[in-house]
């Protein structure tokens, strides 16, 4: 039977990053990565209490990050994904981004909140359907129609049922 995977908090999310971060400017890089998804309800939105891994796109100095990471995991016992790009195949080269925090060798960044909300709109998992409700909190929308605006902002052509009635059940 599978074990499933410690949470990380938001302190050791931020701990874990500044020593993937030492690791990087010990060799004279300094790296970018963009989160996306569960660290971002974790780290800037404080909806969950943890989560087992970092979903980001690693926008600079790709390698040195997954060293980096490799080493950080190996020294605390973490799964090998503890940190990944794996939600790369999900954002869009020009999604909109700002700027989270930076430490020492690496530079952090996470997706507009608009631009998650979009992303977990489309993703539809169970998990997904609390962080929307969060999500659409933090934005300030009131009704479907506000939330049908920033999907369709990012959606290309018409939305699918099944992410037209997501959305309307975030207001019933």
């Amino acid at each position: 039977m599978r074990q499933p995977r410690p949470e990380m908090t938001s302190e050791q999310m931020r701990q874990y990053l500044t020593e993937v971060g030492a690791r990087l400017a010990a060799r004279g890089l300094t790296g970018e990565i963009v989160l996306a998804g569960g660290a971002v309800m974790v780290m800037a939105l404080h909806t969950r209490g943890g989560s087992s891994d970092i979903d980001a796109v690693f926008s600079k100095e790709t390698e040195a990050i997954r060293e980096a990471a490799r080493e950080v995991a190996n020294a605390h016992g973490l799964p090998a994904i503890w940190l990944n790009d794996h939600v790369r195949a999900f954002v869009a080269p020009d999604a909109p981004t700002v700027d989270f925090f930076e430490v020492r060798g690496l530079r952090v960044r996470m997706v507009r909140l608009d631009y998650l909300f979009y992303m977990k709109a489309w993703a539809g998992d169970p998990i997904d359907q609390r962080d929307l409700r969060a999500i659409a909190k933090a934005l300030g929308l009131r009704n479907e129609h506000q939330a049908y605006d920033i999907v369709r902002r990012y959606s290309p052509g018409e939305l699918p049922r099944d992410v037209q009635i997501l959305l309307e059940s975030l207001f019933e």
